[in-house]
């Protein structure tokens, strides 16, 4: 509940017959003599999803984890502001930070997950809000777990092409329980391939555009899990 007020108007709608009750627009959720306690609806993801509503985003990215501003943009119907801060690390020290926002999927908003490949991880967390323009809270990163899981993934890395792949392969830990292959492509510059461990929520993105004034980049996660496929298997318990 944001506000509350004092609107004796709400009364005429015939719903003020309990103390306790649901925050509905313009309805009461309770009485007192003779006026109502009215609150201002808020509106739930389950909301939008419900009536296909569509809201305007601001749309931005930014190097760091400072939240940015920009460009207000018109989302495709079931869609959610969404905030995205990726953090990643080579060898326990960070290299890059990113926040961006953005229109998504609403099945996109509080996904936290992880990419690992040799040396280097990538963690993300997402956030979500359900107004025009509005400011989605500040992402929370998954914490770190290093329990190794059982699982192998191949793991390669490529500077210039949109696939790799080799013998090597590395253990997963924690809940990257997916191989996956992730492939970048930055449109005029450069692409970039990588295989390593991944959460699911990583695996479940599927793809994922980012396009600004100048900018232009395509994301995908190919998965797979450790009972099929030849991109990855499980360690033996004998092993």
């Amino acid at each position: 509940m944001r506000s509350k007020e004092i609107c004796p108007a709400c009364c005429m709608n015939n719903v003020c017959h309990s103390w306790r009750g649901f925050c509905l627009i313009n309805h009461c959720i309770g009485f007192h003599i003779h006026f109502c306690v009215c609150c201002e609806y808020l509106p739930s993801p389950e909301d939008h999803y419900q009536a296909g509503y569509s809201l305007s985003c601001q749309t931005c990215m930014s190097a760091g984890s400072t939240p940015c501003q920009g460009q207000s943009l018109p989302c495709p119907p079931d869609s959610a502001c969404v905030a995205t801060y990726t953090l990643t690390t080579t060898n326990g020290v960070t290299v890059s930070e990113a926040y961006t926002l953005s229109c998504a999927p609403l099945g996109r908003c509080d996904k936290p997950g992880s990419f690992s490949f040799p040396k280097s991880k990538l963690k993300m967390g997402t956030s979500c809000c359900y107004t025009d323009n509005c400011s989605p809270p500040t992402p929370t990163l998954p914490a770190d777990n290093n329990q190794v899981n059982g699982l192998v993934c191949p793991t390669c890395a490529s500077a210039d092409s949109a696939w790799c792949y080799t013998s090597d392969t590395m253990q997963c830990t924690g809940d990257e329980n997916m191989c996956l292959l992730q492939t970048t492509e930055i449109k005029v510059s450069s692409k970039v391939a990588v295989r390593g461990c991944a959460t699911k929520s990583i695996c479940d993105l599927g793809s994922t555009s980012v396009s600004y004034p100048g900018y232009s980049m395509d994301v995908k996660f190919s998965c797979t899990s450790g009972s099929f496929g030849t991109l990855c298997y499980y360690l033996s318990p004998l092993l």
